[in-house]
């Protein structure tokens, strides 16, 4: 094939179809960038398309043009440039076919994505709406301390009207520099968080608790910090106002029932005979009656002080198992009426001695020991049931368990049992004269006494009640609520 032959099939036959097969990479070039919704990486594709095509058709003029004005030379270089483009042309097509699918699944991943940004503002618009609306100032902190967000009601606490976050908290650190709490912060920054109650500033009740934000993908990684501050001013006047309330009527009711029930143990004693026995069978009627209001203001009167920390710790020298000895007298009564019997194992040729306060320590074994009496009352009257009382030692510390085969305590009260007035729908049907303060008065105790109290149960299996208490206790490690 001449020279002449092979420039006219290049012009006539090859430039016609490489800018057939231009303005198709072209159009699918465009097309992908409007199926990707003009995102970035459409755009690339149709700039990268239109300036190869640009700089193809450059050269191609240029080395047509050549070609004219020297045929053999510029044939021979035309020939191979076309080739080279011609191929290229093709390579590009095939890929295009290629680009659909990615754009299809670039589309959807924008759409999702799309979604999930429109989703996770709108749950950040709800939770900072509720955030900003909460009774409890919140601040959340980033993993080196710096405030994120502050909402409405801590600015109100700290100074509502600067708005830099940044001087919001140092405001905060000033304000409750007293209670140390920029050093607090600091040690919850590096992953102890705590607690600061009974903050007292200008007639304002506070309280303050620092928690740690834990990313449980990392192992001991810390992704924010929150401070929340609660005014518990007004909690805390309606709760001393009900403690006094307690305490006055435990008083004022106190001394006439204890005339009244003077005035029946001498008329109960009838020297003369003249009580029929159905009038002692009234009197001693009245005299547990009366016994049962007693114990009920006694209550009261405990659960009020302890409270308003009026409990009075005297520490002495105490013989624990003596004292447990002398509790289970004190009940005996009560264990025979309920065909109850006390197993007592205290281990031999070991003493128990202890710094702590005999009278409150025996009123809270005397309240777990009246308990097992009561609620283990749910078998037959005529059998025997054991209530097995244990003392150990375990480091700086004794242990006293008492467990009985009772009722039992739901699952679902564990974390309520301990509260004021509060019963269990169980006990409530054993047991209707109860009031829901012993416990509570027992935990009172305990912690006052530097110990812990706390249970193990299964329903209808029975209850174990543990307390630990200290061997050695001062005057300043007294915890008094």
């Amino acid at each position: 094939m001449s020279l002449e032959m092979i420039r006219t099939t290049i012009l006539a036959v090859g430039w016609p179809i490489l800018v057939i097969i231009s303005i198709l990479i072209v159009y699918k070039a465009h097309n992908f960038y409007k199926k990707t919704q003009k995102l970035a990486l459409g755009k690339f594709v149709l700039a990268q398309t239109i300036s190869i095509v640009i700089s193809m058709y450059s050269l191609g003029i240029i080395s047509t043009a050549f070609m004219f004005c020297k045929v053999g030379t510029g044939v021979l270089i035309v020939l191979p440039i076309f080739i080279i483009w011609f191929v290229m042309i093709i390579g590009i097509l095939i890929l295009s076919e290629k680009w659909k699918d990615e754009a299809a699944k670039i589309n959807i991943l924008y759409y999702r994505i799309k979604e999930r940004t429109k989703k996770l503002k709108q749950e950040k618009n709800k939770l900072t709406h509720i955030a900003q609306n909460m009774d409890t100032g919140a601040i959340l902190l980033d993993h080196s301390g710096k405030p994120m967000f502050i909402n409405r009601e801590a600015r109100e606490i700290i100074n509502p009207k600067v708005s830099d976050e940044n001087q919001l908290l140092k405001l905060l650190f000033k304000k409750f520099s007293k209670y140390d709490l920029k050093s607090c912060v600091g040690k919850c920054v590096e992953g102890n968080p705590c607690n600061i109650t009974n903050i007292e500033i200008k007639d304002k009740l506070y309280e303050i608790y620092l928690r740690c934000l834990i990313d449980h993908s990392v192992e001991q990684n810390y992704f924010g910090h929150f401070i929340w501050i609660r005014d518990v001013t007004e909690e805390k006047t309606l709760e001393q106002a009900k403690n006094k309330f307690l305490t006055v009527v435990s008083h004022k009711l106190r001394t006439p029932l204890a005339g009244i029930r003077g005035f029946i143990d001498l008329i109960s004693k009838d020297k003369n005979g003249k009580l029929s026995s159905q009038q002692k069978e009234y009197l001693n009627d009245t005299q547990k009656c009366i016994k049962i209001t007693v114990d009920l203001i006694n209550q009261l009167f405990y659960a009020s002080e302890a409270e308003i920390k009026k409990l009075k710790v005297n520490l002495k020298k105490t013989d624990l198992a003596s004292l447990l000895k002398k509790v289970t007298s004190k009940i005996k009564e009560l264990s025979k009426e309920k065909k109850c019997k006390f197993k007592i194992n205290i281990p031999k040729n070991q003493k128990f001695i202890l710094q702590t306060d005999n009278k409150l320590l025996s009123k809270t074994i005397f309240t777990i020991l009246e308990n097992a009496i009561i609620y283990s009352n749910n078998t037959d009257n005529k059998s025997i049931k054991n209530i097995e009382i244990n003392i150990s030692k375990e480091n700086d510390e004794y242990i006293i368990s008492v467990k009985d085969k009772g009722i039992g305590i739901p699952e679902t009260d564990n974390k309520r049992i301990f509260q004021k007035f509060y019963r269990s729908e169980n006990a409530l049907k054993v047991h209707t004269e109860g009031t829901g303060l012993n416990l509570n008065i027992a935990n009172d105790i305990v912690n006052s006494l530097g110990g812990k109290i706390w249970f193990k149960s299964k329903l209808d299996k029975g209850t174990q009640f543990f307390l630990t208490l200290p061997i050695k206790l001062s005057k300043q490690k007294i915890r008094l609520k």
